[in-house]
């Protein structure tokens, strides 16, 4: 039986890193997914090896142009770096799926903006009586109680804000669309469990790789 685990995260929130932990320990994922770019996945299994401490950063770049460069940040609390470190100590097989950085570099995506509003989380926080939404966040998810329940509650949010926020960004459309073709390679490998790990913004749409055309993301 096909089980998917769908785990939105804060890059670089430490109550997520411990919470998501948790959550793979109880699920035993027999692959697991996580938003990199696909082209960055050989490096992987370098992460957890005793002689690389973090922090530390992936960098991808372009071989003929010095100027087309990206950081991948890891610290110890950075749920991905975590849930490497466990995929290393089970063995257990890790994709990056998020859309190549070299498709990225050699592509330019239009200006549309990503959301109707300037800030959705920003609006959710000054309704709940804040002035900074940051401040909201690390006091409601990431100082808040840990465990598995926060995943639902934050895939939760982040489906009702996107619901408000219109069309999102040419590149965010090609990103999600890339990344719900990965889970269907995952299946096509057959995996079975699969703990899809990916910003909380991204999840509403990777979510629906079930039901959006696989014509329509190709």
């Amino acid at each position: 039986m096909v089980q998917l685990e769908f785990l939105g995260i804060r890059h670089h929130g430490p109550n997520c890193a411990k919470s998501l932990l948790g959550v793979l320990k109880e699920q035993k994922p027999d692959c697991i997914l996580i938003e990199l770019p696909e082209d960055v996945e050989h490096t992987l299994e370098y992460i957890g090896s005793s002689e690389l401490k973090p922090p530390i950063a992936i960098c991808v770049h372009d071989i003929k142009d010095a100027a087309k460069a990206a950081y991948l940040p890891f610290a110890h609390f950075s749920p991905e770096y975590q849930a490497l470190l466990f995929a290393r100590q089970t063995q257990t097989p890790v994709m990056a799926i998020d859309l190549p950085m070299s498709f990225q570099f050699a592509n330019t995506f239009s200006s549309r903006t990503r959301q109707t509003r300037p800030d959705p989380l920003g609006t959710i926080a000054e309704l709940a009586g804040y002035s900074d939404r940051e401040q909201w966040w690390s006091e409601k998810i990431e100082e808040g109680r840990s465990g598995e329940e926060i995943f639902p509650a934050i895939n939760l949010l982040m489906r009702e804000m996107r619901k408000d926020v219109g069309e999102t960004s040419e590149e965010n459309q090609m990103r999600e669309a890339f990344m719900r073709q990965q889970i269907r390679v995952a299946l096509k490998r057959g995996y079975q469990r699969l703990a899809i790990i990916t910003g909380a913004w991204h999840t509403p749409a990777i979510e629906q790789w079930d039901t959006i055309k696989v014509s329509q993301d190709a």
